[in-house]
C-alpha cells in the first residue's frame, strides 16, 4: 500500500512539473506576425522567442479595429510584458502574455 501512494505521489508531482509553465519579464523587441512569434528581451540581455498559438492569452493589451500597424494583438515593440510559457526542446510557446507597460 506505501509503495502505491510513493508511486502515485511521484506520477501527480511529474506530471504536474511537465504542464508547469515558466514566466519571463522583459521588453518586446520585436514583433514577426506572419511567423506568429515575439522576440523579448530582459535588463540582462537575455533573449528568448515565443510561439504566439491560437490559445494564447493576452491580457492588457489595446487591440481594435485599427491596431498599429506596428503592432500584434495589442502588444508593441518596446512594450514591457510578462510571458508566461511552456518549452518543448528549443521551442517556446507563450500560453499568457501580461501587458504591463509601453
Amino acid at each position: 500500500m506505501r509503495k502505491s501512494i510513493v508511486f502515485i505521489s511521484l506520477l501527480l508531482f511529474s506530471c504536474s512539473s511537465v504542464f508547469a509553465a515558466n514566466v519571463f519579464v522583459g521588453q518586446i523587441e520585436k514583433i514577426d506576425s506572419t511567423a506568429k512569434t515575439i522576440l523579448v528581451k530582459t535588463q540582462d540581455g537575455t533573449e528568448h522567442t515565443f510561439h504566439l498559438v491560437q490559445r494564447t492569452a493576452i491580457q492588457g493589451g489595446e487591440a481594435t479595429s485599427s491596431t498599429a500597424k506596428d503592432s500584434f494583438h495589442g502588444l508593441k515593440e518596446g512594450a514591457q510584458v510578462a510571458v508566461h510559457f511552456t518549452a518543448k526542446g528549443k521551442d517556446e510557446t507563450a500560453e499568457e502574455i501580461d501587458h504591463l507597460s509601453g
